[in-house]
């Protein structure tokens, strides 16, 4: 008797339907204020902000509203790949097309060794920001040319 016990629980189990939720999503476009549909990275910093890198800047959500930044507000590229957050809490957002520059008192300024990236950028190569040690060291991935890191200093490894 008790082998049946767990077969006619399936069995009954099969009589009644169960019920799940749909996963909660919402799908916002330039209707709800984003500057472009495509967007290529997100980010929740500590204050519980949503950053958008989109092709025609970056974007602020702040569970209710979008703030849009262009180049009026110092990008000097729209087209924005990567966010990421360094050691000391500053986040850095890197274009596609290799300029990064990192957010404070609600302007956008350049990272202090974009002249660097500029001589591993030419039409075809992307230089996109990858990560950001300890140290302070800038990792890039140039494309078709490998890895460049960039310390604190401005010294190019």
């Amino acid at each position: 008797m008790k082998r049946f016990i767990p077969i006619i629980c399936i069995l009954l189990l099969g009589k009644f339907s169960l019920l799940s939720q749909e996963p909660y999503k919402i799908n916002f476009t330039t209707e709800n204020g984003l500057p472009s549909n495509e967007v290529y990275c997100a980010y929740q910093d500590t204050s519980g902000f949503m950053w958008f890198g989109t092709e025609n800047g970056v974007s602020r959500y702040d569970g209710y509203t979008f703030q849009n930044f262009s180049l009026e507000d110092g990008l000097e590229q729209l087209e924005i790949n990567q966010i990421i957050k360094d050691q000391n809490g500053k986040v850095w957002y890197s274009s596609f097309y290799g300029k990064v520059f990192f957010f404070y008192n609600n302007k956008f300024h350049p990272y202090p060794f974009n002249n660097i990236l500029k001589k591993y950028k030419n039409r075809a190569d992307l230089v996109n920001l990858r990560h950001i040690d300890e140290e302070g060291t800038f990792y890039f991935r140039v494309k078709y040319k490998g890895i460049l890191l960039i310390d604190k200093v401005g010294r190019e490894k």
